[in-house]
């Protein structure tokens, strides 16, 4: 679908489930390098198992008017209500590591 156009410094939220286990906190540490190499000011949020957290989050970074949104869910069956969200605020949505349904 189509996304808002950027007009300025890009900025990305990264929100990840378990971002406290070593596999997503040497990912952050990755998309946290890549993003300060790239000039992209880059949020990571830690989902932990929470689906209720993943839509508030959700929607919480598109109050602050970020440009895109990459998630790893903690539930699958969140992703409805993600993408609708991304889609409805015309915001880039990209999915790590899991799918959503």
């Amino acid at each position: 679908g189509e996304v808002a156009k950027v007009d300025g410094k890009i900025s990305i939220t990264y929100l990840q489930k378990q971002g406290d286990q070593e596999y997503f906190v040497g990912e952050a540490a990755g998309a946290k390098a890549k993003a300060a190499e790239l000039g992209v000011d880059l949020k990571v949020v830690n989902l932990g198992n929470d689906a209720n957290k993943t839509i508030s989050e959700v929607q919480a970074a598109i109050a602050q008017k970020t440009n895109g949104v990459v998630i790893v869910v903690p539930d699958p069956a969140v992703g409805p209500q993600v993408v609708q969200a991304a889609k409805d605020a015309k915001v880039a949505l990209l999915t790590s590591d899991d799918q959503i349904c």
